[in-house]
């Protein structure tokens, strides 16, 4: 909250790890200094699987070719990186598109997406 007393505007990305939702909004309760609340806030919610960097609600290899474009600076592919950084070493690289490829062929070992 603004030192106005207004909600300021955020944006925040979280990841749900086995989980797509669309079309849900998070109800706020934002509680000023003095003690009055608002719950009348609504923020969108847009929930995404780990991995699925394309955004279109499945992992898939093509999720694995996307990864790989966006590290390479391919212009037309954006995403969160969070969201494509499956293997676990907290830095989106093309290690990432290497393992989630692996992980939709079934690959043993790369059964979890981090």
């Amino acid at each position: 909250m603004g030192t106005d007393g207004k909600l300021k505007n955020h944006t925040q990305t979280w990841i749900l790890w086995g989980m797509c939702l669309t079309g849900r909004e998070v109800r706020v309760n934002a509680t000023g200094t003095n003690g009055a609340s608002n719950t009348t806030i609504t923020i969108p919610l847009t929930v995404v699987k780990s991995g699925d960097a394309s955004e279109d609600n499945r992992v898939s290899l093509y999720d694995a070719v996307y990864i790989a474009w966006y590290t390479i600076g391919m212009e037309g592919y954006s995403m969160t990186e969070s969201v494509g950084e499956v293997s676990g070493d907290g830095e989106l690289s093309i290690h990432d598109a290497m393992y989630l490829a692996k992980h939709v062929l079934a690959v043993p070992g790369f059964e979890l997406l981090h």
